[in-house]
């Protein structure tokens, strides 16, 4: 008989573009996870992004749902790739229906996203970064985080100082702490983070000292030996 898997638990299920934004998404993941991670863990939220989190199985569609339905939240990395993409629709469909609208975080990449006021929906004449399947869901303009200037960056996006402030904008919501908290306690852990890395590398010149000294008192104390042995032994013979 065919058994139903348990739901992945997942703070986040990162939807994107393969083709878009492959990197890029790879370092959203990485800068969720560690943004002011606890002493002593390894990450401060499970963020679920195919190709770092999905295993082999024999249903692709199957996998991908039981971790959408064992999420929080879903990140929506837009652009019109994700928009043209049926896997990120697919995605999409699945949350629409099984989640509200105030679950959904969206990341420009690339595209435009505009709203009009007078229609209370996106303007689909100039919106090119999402899919239609979003005409009339939101009952209001969302929030969205801009990412846009990235794309400029073949390398080095997650190292300037915007994308910090990006990831910080996608955690507050995800882990339900005002962005000024979350940014000072990502600061003071980095903070005691160095300052346990100074003490371990501290401790370890330490150690390192006492056994470099224990080797030469040892050396020391062997020829002292030695030279005993060889007075007695002389004396011995005289």
């Amino acid at each position: 008989a065919d058994i139903t898997p348990m739901p992945q638990k997942h703070d986040a299920f990162i939807s994107y573009s393969h083709g878009v934004d492959a990197t890029l998404a790879a370092d959203l993941e990485r800068g969720l996870e560690r943004l002011a991670t606890p002493t002593f863990r390894l990450r401060a939220m499970d963020v679920f992004r195919d190709k770092s989190s999905l295993a082999a199985a024999p249903g692709l569609w199957s996998g991908i749902e039981n971790h959408l339905s064992g999420s929080r939240w879903l990140l929506l990395m837009a652009s019109p790739g994700s928009a043209g993409s049926a896997w990120c629709s697919k995605e999409i469909a699945w949350w629409l229906e099984h989640r509200a609208t105030s679950t959904i975080l969206i990341v420009l990449t690339d595209g435009d996203i505009a709203w009009d006021v007078r229609t209370g929906d996106f303007d689909w004449t100039r919106t090119t970064a999402l899919s239609p399947i979003f005409r009339g869901r939101f009952r209001e303009e969302p929030l969205y985080v801009d990412l846009r200037w990235a794309r400029d960056k073949s390398t080095g996006a997650a190292r300037d100082s915007r994308f910090r402030d990006a990831v910080l904008d996608l955690a507050a919501p995800i882990r339900d702490l005002p962005k000024d908290q979350l940014d000072g306690d990502d600061v003071r852990q980095l903070r005691r983070t160095r300052l346990l890395a100074r003490a371990g590398v501290m401790t370890i010149t330490v150690v390192a000292a006492i056994a470099v000294w224990q080797a030469v008192e040892a050396t020391r104390q062997r020829r002292v030996a030695e030279m005993q042995r060889d007075t007695a032994l002389s004396r011995q013979l005289a």
